[in-house]
């Protein structure tokens, strides 16, 4: 797993691996200098001038000591001040005193017009909080303009290092050296791509203690997290998953589910569905377990449906009727294995939230953005810059894992780690592929893995599917026919 800061637990991991273990900031900023160089020549061969933008903060030092390093290996660098009106740290003061002994030249605005081969960003660092503007934001534009690559200093300048939204104007980096620890701007977007290849820099700050609560899986966890396979099993040995889905307009989306079940290693899957949907998911998908209503459904008819399963994917395709709504108040109220709430079952659920503070056992809900709005009564602008302590509020409050969809993923464990999943790619915006995904979730709780770690592995598999599904094909035909296809390769 790879652990996530925020911008503020680096800053404090910083400062007292300078105060309580006397490491000095200027070995850590000669450290930071020195992989970004290493990096520098490795990725940009043919770059010989090369332009420091500098800001006040210790971020500015940063760039001041590349420059300075730089001209001591044979190449042509300048230092542009961004914000020479300000007051400076001591430690980019010292940055530049030392650069100028070493005969850098320093230029002022009009230099940014000439042309360089690169340009390394250190305006602003993890604390910039405020939005940027004025002469910060027109230097940013024109490095933007300048189509030159640029590399960013531990966070492209502009980009908030708690959510990675934009602060007004934010460097478009080609890459970032991050220094320590990767931060949550970094991994969300739009952070994520302005930051372009992101290298990260052990620089020394020296981790005392301070637990990660926030870490990107890799595939060595998936391995490690995937229900065991053995030789002496039959179908009951996985477990039977319930997919409460589809309704006579959408049939579609419980055929998605429940594939996705069966192909995540589910023994059984169950599908209860309206009655117009029997022959084609019996048709689409013959290993299923056809269980059909027509008209109002009655809790002996769910009763029977849920008894001896081991996990329930309920919403996808279900409308918002009362049929549904009665359907899931009941499965909520009464389930006594693990559930995963999707769809037209969030947005009822949304109504009533209260419904989820009953006793249950390992819930998941699966929200899109537009959903997650409509349960906390926000907007999806907020909730898209908010996602991580949105997820993690929800899902303390309710006690329920949050699986926050989006191009990355926040999955919020109740007392537990959140996860950011980043596999996948845009050809996954299609309609059904979070139908899959409720499937994927459903089956792996079938097979006894816990809602949590089927809450966190999930988004990875279906992920990857869709990396799969694109292979050699255009991600806009991507379909989640396509996914499906893919995602016993995945699963090898």
């Amino acid at each position: 797993m790879i652990p996530v800061y925020t911008g503020k637990t680096i800053r404090s991991l910083d400062r007292r691996t300078i105060e309580d273990h006397h490491m000095p900031s200027a070995v850590l900023m000669e450290r930071a200098a020195l992989f970004t160089v290493r990096i520098i020549k490795e990725k940009y061969k043919d770059a010989h001038s090369i332009l420091a933008v500098a800001g006040p903060g210790n971020n500015g030092g940063d760039a001041v000591a590349c420059a300075r390093i730089l001209k001591t290996m044979g190449y042509e660098t300048r230092v542009l001040i961004a914000l020479p009106d300000k007051e400076f740290s001591y430690e980019c003061e010292r940055q530049i005193e030392i650069a100028k002994s070493y005969d850098v030249t320093f230029i002022d605005d009009e230099g940014l017009d000439k042309e360089y081969d690169l340009i390394i960003d250190g305006i602003f660092g993890t604390g910039l909080k405020r939005t940027v503007d004025g002469r910060a934001g027109e230097l940013i534009s024109k490095i933007n303009n300048n189509n030159i690559p640029v590399v960013s200093l531990d966070i492209p300048s502009g980009i908030c290092s708690d959510n990675g939204c934009i602060l007004g104007y934010a460097v478009d980096a080609d890459v970032t050296v991050t220094f320590g620890y990767l931060k949550d701007g970094l991994v969300l977007e739009p952070g994520r791509t302005m930051a372009g290849d992101v290298y990260r820099a052990d620089v020394g700050i020296y981790d005392d203690g301070e637990k990660p609560n926030r870490f990107i899986l890799e595939d060595n966890d998936i391995e490690r997290m995937m229900p065991l396979r053995i030789s002496d099993s039959n179908k009951g040995t996985y477990g039977k998953a319930l997919i409460i889905a589809g309704s006579s307009d959408y049939a579609g989306a419980a055929y998605f589910a429940a594939k996705a079940a069966l192909l995540s290693g589910s023994g059984l899957v169950y599908v209860l569905t309206d009655e117009s949907n029997r022959n084609f998911i019996l048709s689409k998908l013959p290993e299923a377990i056809v269980i059909t209503y027509s008209g109002r459904i009655t809790d002996e008819r769910l009763d029977k449906a849920m008894a001896g399963k081991d996990s329930i994917v309920i919403g996808p395709g279900l409308s918002k009727n009362p049929n549904a709504e009665h359907m899931v108040r009941y499965v909520v109220s009464h389930s006594s294995v693990p559930a995963v709430i999707d769809a037209d079952a969030l947005n009822i659920i949304a109504d009533e939230t209260e419904l989820l503070m009953r006793p249950h056992v390992g819930m998941v809900l699966t929200p899109h953005l537009g959903e997650m709005a409509r349960l906390v009564k926000k907007t999806i602008t907020y909730v898209k810059s908010e996602m991580t302590s949105i997820a993690e509020s929800f899902s303390r409050d309710y006690q329920v894992d949050v699986v926050l969809k989006s191009a990355v993923s926040v999955i919020s464990i109740p007392q537990g780690h959140t996860y950011y999943n980043v596999t996948g790619n845009d050809g996954l915006s299609t309609g059904g592929t979070g139908d899959i995904l409720s499937g994927i979730i459903g089956g792996l709780m079938a097979q006894r893995m816990r809602a949590d770690d089927a809450a966190a592995v999930a988004p990875f598999l279906l992920g990857k599917a869709g990396e799969k599904a694109s292979e050699g094909v255009s991600r806009r035909s991507v379909t989640a026919s396509s996914v499906l296809d893919a995602l016993p390769e995945i699963l090898l």
